[in-house]
């Protein structure tokens, strides 16, 4: 009984494989056994980020490796014309309250809070010019990217002859 316990033991101890027929020791295999590790897990893959920018114009919808990425793949990509890009940067405005929304080309009618594209000029700092030669005088307001002022922000957004008031250009 004794011999056996201590064979028991060695097992435990020096993790020998033995096989055993009858009482005998057959075969005895006393290579050391390599460790057993955690299994490793695959390494993780962050997901990519997917999100809108909005540049010169152009909504694009980019996917990139990391919120830190450099180079990101458009996904999709869609002019914003007539409009700009919003003062976040992230997709396009959708109406106008200044001709800062608006694209190249066009400009801001504040009334309609629309962007249209221009098909008038100013002949001087107080007249539109309309395509077919026809005339029209801005006065109060001045002339400007094609089209009349509809409010001021200082007096040099009026005629000679009038001022900015609470917005308004006001003949004096």
């Amino acid at each position: 009984m004794t011999e056996t316990k201590t064979r028991f033991a060695i097992i435990l101890v020096t993790a020998v494989v033995v096989v055993f027929v009858s009482d005998r020791i057959v075969h005895s295999d006393t290579r050391p056994q390599a460790p057993t590790a955690a299994p490793t897990q695959p390494p993780t893959v962050p997901a990519p980020v997917v999100k809108h920018q909005c540049v010169n114009a152009i909504d694009k919808t980019v996917s990139c490796a990391t919120t830190a990425a450099k180079s990101c793949t458009t996904l999709v990509a869609s002019p914003c014309y007539p409009y700009g890009c919003n003062a976040a940067g992230t997709t396009c405005s959708e109406s106008c309250s200044s001709n800062k929304d608006c694209a190249a080309g066009t400009s801001c009618n504040v009334a309609a809070a629309s962007c249209v594209p221009y098909s008038t000029t100013c002949k001087d700092g107080a007249t539109l010019l309309s395509a077919d030669g026809t005339q029209e005088s801005c006065s109060p307001y001045r002339c400007r990217l094609g089209q009349c002022q509809q409010t001021c922000n200082a007096n040099n957004d009026c005629t000679a002859k009038a001022k900015c008031t609470n917005g308004r250009c006001v003949k004096e």
